[in-house]
């Protein structure tokens, strides 16, 4: 396992009691020294004073209810002291650490203290760096490293998985340090990590040694590492890789022949958990037939060391007949001395060119001056359309639906449409003649006058004519409606 005596930090975690990042409701802390875990603490926090509101949506995710906060929690400026006390000069790292760190710099300006200077990285992005996920999620990249299961959404338990993939990375990657696990912005890796394979050019890799004995395992493969093999730095194994008569690679490609998980003995069944980018390429390869293998630490050592045998194919060659030494009897060229001789393999043996023959006749039917030739009466039968005798009845077709429900109109009307009608008409008829003959000429008599006849001349009027509309409403549900259905269909 690698050392990291050196990998110190604080993981961090905060819940809160409403869409308001000032919030602050619960704090988680994992303090990791020289790689291990020293120290936990969590606590419930008094958000600052209006912004103590527990939102129902939040109570539902993280189940801290606002009375045990009110009997339990201390306020945000205790809490404060209490995590620079913890974490002292230390840096804070968090998943998703732009969420945490507005936590802890809004609940500090909300209570009116100043925010103190502080170092933060984030495991998200440290896991996009190393791991190839369908997600990047806390659950998700916890269960790819090994962390185990663990109660979300309590700062507790989301702070000590945080600290859990950092340290389950730094050893994966041999990563001793903080500013190993998160280099400076715009360099992928830390100096004290990078050796002359990260900085060397393709063209700058060992090459191939063409001394290198001819049944050496590693003859003829092009070789890819992923991870750290123990014990070797990556440019001494690229060095023992060209000394066997393989060639280095930094990247999968489609020449790449071997794979080496540096950092697993043996590989899982069926390549399970292969979550580096470049396993995941040489599984992908493997779909399309390259026939890239994929090895553990395990199997490479053995082919360094010249004692497994493999194809650059990725199958178990034949079996090798040693040449017999050279003797008297034996022919000239025959022997450890003679050339081997190659045999051409028929599949990629290009074949013999063919000239054609200017003399020769080009066949009717490949001439593309040829004349057409008339089709067969049996192809001309398929293809023409099917006629009918002259004076025969042409067939009756059936008639579509709308023709049915032409033909049976007066059985499909609907009785209420036509009650619904009459009482229009009927109602819209007594409406009318009551308010014309009783209620108008009551009035007139009841208040004479050049105006009262005119207003009542003029609102039985429109009385009159909306009545009308209703009628003529009530016309047209029992009899017009169902005109069109009373038709027969034309032939």
């Amino acid at each position: 396992m690698p050392q990291l005596d050196r990998l110190d930090f604080v993981a961090i975690d905060f819940e809160t009691a409403n869409q308001e990042h000032a919030s602050v409701c619960q704090v988680g802390l994992v303090k990791v020294v020289d790689g291990k875990i020293v120290e936990e603490e969590d606590w419930l926090v008094i958000p600052p004073t209006g912004l103590d509101a527990f939102s129902p949506v939040n109570v539902a995710i993280h189940g801290i209810r606002p009375n045990r906060v009110r009997r339990h929690g201390i306020a945000w400026q205790e809490s404060l002291r209490r995590i620079r006390a913890i974490a002292g000069e230390l840096p804070f790292i968090a998943h998703n650490s732009r969420f945490d760190r507005s936590v802890y710099e809004a609940a500090t300006i909300a209570s009116g203290l100043a925010v103190p200077v502080t170092r933060w990285e984030d495991t998200v992005a440290l896991s996009r760096w190393h791991l190839v996920l369908d997600n990047y999620k806390l659950p998700t990249v916890a269960a790819a490293v090994g962390a185990g299961a663990f109660s979300h959404h309590d700062a507790a338990a989301d702070a000590r998985a945080c600290a859990q993939i950092a340290l389950a990375i730094a050893q994966r990657e041999r990563l001793a340090s903080v500013d190993a696990l998160w280099p400076p912005k715009g360099r992928r890796f830390s100096p004290e990590w990078a050796d002359r394979s990260n900085t060397a050019k393709v063209s700058e890799l060992p090459q191939p040694d063409p001394q290198a004995p001819a049944d050496h395992p590693m003859r003829g493969h092009s070789v890819v590492l992923t991870g750290q093999l123990d014990g070797m730095t990556r440019w001494e194994v690229f060095e023992a890789i060209a000394a066997g008569g393989g060639k280095p690679q930094k990247n999968v490609t489609l020449k790449t022949t071997l794979l080496v998980i540096a950092d697993q003995e043996t590989l899982p069944p069926g390549n399970r958990m292969l979550t580096t980018q470049k396993a995941r390429k040489a599984l992908e390869y493997q779909e399309r037939g390259t026939g890239i293998r994929i090895i553990g630490a395990r199997e490479f050592r053995s082919m360094l060391a010249g004692s497994v045998r493999t194809t650059p194919s990725g199958q178990q060659p034949e079996k090798s007949v040693r040449p017999r030494a050279a003797s008297v009897d034996n022919e000239p060229g025959v022997g450890a001395t003679s050339e081997p001789r190659v045999t051409p393999n028929r599949e990629t043996a290009p074949k013999p060119r063919v000239t054609p023959d200017p003399a020769a006749k080009t066949p009717p039917e490949a001439d593309s001056k040829a004349p057409l030739q008339p089709e067969s009466p049996a192809a001309t039968a398929r293809l023409a359309p099917a006629r009918q005798p002259v004076g025969a009845t042409p067939s009756k077709v059936s008639p579509t639906f709308s023709d049915n429900r032409m033909t049976q109109g007066p059985q499909r009307r609907g009785m209420t449409g036509k009650v619904f009608g009459w009482v229009l008409l009927v109602g819209a008829s007594l409406v009318g003649l009551l308010w014309t003959l009783p209620v108008g000429v009551g009035l007139i008599v009841s208040f004479p006058g050049v105006a009262t006849t005119l207003g009542v001349v003029i609102l039985t009027l429109l009385i009159l004519a909306a009545m009308a509309a209703l009628g003529y409403w009530g016309v047209w549900l029992i009899w017009l409606r169902y005109r069109r259905s009373d038709r027969t269909p034309r032939d």
